[in-house]
């Protein structure tokens, strides 16, 4: 942008330069109400994309996949009698899908972050069907961060399952519906996106099987390496973690019980100690009593009568008078 150095002292100068600010300025607000209208067509777009299931296609997975996973999307209504509904208040009808078979439905790698997020990419696709009175679905993970880490999860946590759905057609609750909490039945759907999530809507949702091939080599599919060198995900490093964990248990028991038993030796020592102390205590109370004895009796025989020394006196004290036996204790 360039700017115009204008005399101020004239008036001329000084409307020249009030219009070619008021310019600058305009130009700034329509620079800014475009970048707004622009970000304002990019929401809506997403938002009528996502109404009408146009999401963004995984295509095919790019080399070996990173893991595979079996699911359970939520349970189909199929008893009239006993409706099946699941915590949002929906009754899912039978024949419900309206993805052709085989259709590649984007999966998130976690609470639906693939919906939530413009930038976040899928972390695999899904093929849902219905089978034995349950939405399933067959999910491929892709080898990216994204699918490998979710595919890990899946296999270690295994985890409930969500959907993203459009295009719904519902029909009236029956009576026994209402009685049982419905709020909508579902007959028409089309599901534009899966996802594991830390708790489903769907009643029975969760996985079947998962597999995870961050630990497996290109070749014959064995595993690589053993204990904490296999990923967190392999049932063997599993297995050494759950042992580590039982060790370091075990071995925080030993130490309570160590310290257990130390308190117990002190305190029986303290109580020792004192036992000891108050029997000689009582031991020398005694000698010296005897000491007395034996001392008046030799006064005695010498047939004089024995002194009382003073209580500050002892054996060893240098003012009892003369005669006084030293006796060494």
């Amino acid at each position: 942008m360039d700017f115009e150095l204008h005399d101020l002292t004239t008036e001329q100068g000084r409307d020249a330069f009030i219009w070619s600010l008021e310019e600058t300025l305009a130009a700034l607000a329509r620079a800014e109400q475009e970048e707004r209208d622009a970000a304002i067509a990019d929401l809506l777009d997403h938002e009528d994309k996502r109404q009408r299931g146009e999401w963004r296609r995984t295509g095919e997975v790019k080399g070996p996949a990173a893991g595979t996973a079996r699911v359970i999307l939520g349970k189909i209504s199929t008893d009239p009698a006993h409706p099946v509904v699941d915590r949002q208040g929906d009754v899912l009808c039978p024949g419900l899908l309206r993805n052709p078979p085989g259709d590649r439905i984007p999966c998130s790698e976690w609470n639906h972050s693939y919906t939530r997020d413009l930038n976040a990419p899928a972390a695999g696709f899904g093929m849902v069907r219905e089978e034995g009175g349950e939405l399933r679905a067959t999910v491929v993970f892709n080898d990216t961060p994204e699918g490998r880490h979710a595919a890990e999860r899946t296999e270690r946590d295994r985890p409930d399952w969500s959907w993203t759905l459009t295009e719904v057609e519902s029909r009236p609750l029956t009576d026994t519906e209402i009685a049982a909490g419905a709020l909508r039945a579902i007959v028409k759907v089309r599901i534009v996106e899966i996802s594991p999530v830390d708790k489903g809507a769907s009643i029975g949702s969760g996985t079947l099987a998962a597999t995870c091939e961050a630990c497996a080599l290109a070749a014959g599919g064995k595993c690589s390496g053993t204990g904490p060198g296999l990923p967190p995900c392999h049932p063997s490093r599993q297995r050494w973690d759950r042992e580590q964990e039982r060790l370091a248990a075990t071995c925080a028991q030993l130490d309570v019980e160590a310290a257990q038993r130390r308190e117990t030796l002190v305190d029986e020592l303290l109580a020792r100690q004192d036992a000891t102390e108050a029997r000689e205590v009582a031991l020398i109370a005694k000698l010296e009593a005897e000491r007395d004895v034996v001392i008046a009796r030799l006064f005695e025989r010498a047939g004089e009568d024995a002194p009382t020394p003073p209580s500050s006196w002892d054996e060893d004290d240098a003012l009892a008078p003369v005669g006084w036996p030293r006796w060494t204790m």
